[in-house]
C-alpha cells in the first residue's frame, strides 16, 4: 500500500505542472511564410519544328494582354450560334456537329476519334482569332480546341486543351503531328466540366502568340504555312462519347503598324 501511495504522488507531480502550464499563456512560434519567386518577366518559347525529344511540361508566366495592345483591327467574321450563317453541319458514324441554344456542338461517337468543322470565315494570313469552348462529355486524354491556317489537304495549326486542363500547339503537315508546344499546364485554365474558356490566336507571318482567358501564355515563330481557313475539333481518345461546345466566334484583321505590347512589367519583347 504504502508503494501505490508513494506512485500515485510521483504521478501527481507531474500532472498538476503540465496541467498549469497547459493552463497558461502558451504562444506558438509563428511559421515563417514563404513568399513564392514569381518572375517579372513574360518568356516567349520560340520551338524547333521537329518534335521534341523528352521535352518537359512548361509552366508558363501568364502577361496581361488587352486585346488592344494586339492590334486589332477590321472585324472579319463573328457568330454567336444564335443561327446557322453557312455552316457545314453533318452527321456521320464517328461522330456530327450541330447547332443548339446558341452553341456549335461538336461529338465523337467512339474512342480513338476525330471530328473537326470549318468555319464559313474567309481564308486569312493573318489575324486574330478567339472563341469561347466548354467541354460537354470529357475524360482525360480527350482534345479539343481551335484550327487555323487549315489548307485544302488538311495542313493546319492547332491550338488545343485537353479534358484534364492541359494545352498544347500542333502543326499537322501531310498527315504528320508535328508538336510546336508540348502538353503544358497553366494556371490560366479553367478547370472541369461546362466551364468556359477563351481561347485566342494572334498570327503576323510566322509570329503567333497565345491567349487563353485574355492572358497571353506563350508565343512560337513557324514559317511552315502561310494562309488558310479556320475550325474546330474534338478528339477522343479511349472515351467511346466526347462533346464540346463553342460560342462567341471572333475574328479580325490585324494592324501591322501597331506592334503587339506587353505590360510594363515585363523586359521581353515579342
Amino acid at each position: 500500500m504504502q508503494h501505490n501511495h508513494t506512485a500515485s504522488k510521483s504521478l501527481l507531480t507531474i500532472i498538476i505542472p503540465l496541467t498549469l502550464w497547459g493552463c497558461g499563456n502558451f504562444q506558438s512560434p509563428s511559421a515563417t511564410k514563404i513568399e513564392p519567386s514569381i518572375p517579372t518577366a513574360s518568356p516567349t518559347f520560340t520551338f524547333p519544328t521537329l518534335i521534341p525529344s523528352s521535352t518537359p511540361t512548361i509552366e508558363p508566366i501568364s502577361t496581361s494582354t488587352p486585346s488592344a495592345l494586339l492590334g486589332i483591327g477590321e472585324m472579319r467574321f463573328q457568330a454567336d450560334f444564335d443561327s446557322d450563317r453557312g455552316w457545314d453541319l453533318r452527321e456521320t458514324d464517328r461522330g456530327g456537329s450541330s447547332i443548339h441554344d446558341g452553341r456549335l456542338n461538336l461529338a465523337v461517337r467512339q474512342s480513338n476519334a476525330f471530328f473537326f468543322i470549318r468555319t464559313p470565315a474567309p481564308e486569312q494570313s493573318d489575324f486574330y482569332f478567339e472563341v469561347s469552348l466548354r467541354s460537354e462529355v470529357c475524360e482525360d486524354g480527350d482534345e479539343y480546341g481551335m484550327m487555323y491556317r487549315l489548307g485544302p489537304f488538311y495542313n493546319h495549326y492547332r491550338f488545343t486543351l485537353t479534358c484534364e486542363g492541359l494545352v498544347r500547339v500542333l502543326r499537322v503537315s501531310d498527315e504528320e503531328e508535328i508538336v510546336l508546344i508540348p502538353s503544358t499546364q497553366t494556371y490560366t485554365v479553367i478547370p472541369g466540366l461546362r466551364v468556359d474558356n477563351h481561347l485566342a490566336v494572334w498570327a503576323s507571318g510566322s509570329q503567333f502568340r497565345f491567349l487563353i482567358n485574355d492572358l497571353e501564355v506563350f508565343s512560337i515563330q513557324d514559317e511552315e504555312l502561310e494562309t488558310g481557313g479556320f475550325g474546330f475539333f474534338v478528339r477522343s481518345r479511349l472515351s467511346q462519347q466526347t462533346t464540346v461546345s463553342f460560342d462567341y466566334l471572333y475574328i479580325s484583321e490585324i494592324q501591322h503598324n501597331a506592334t503587339p505590347t506587353v505590360n510594363s512589367d515585363s523586359d521581353t519583347t515579342p
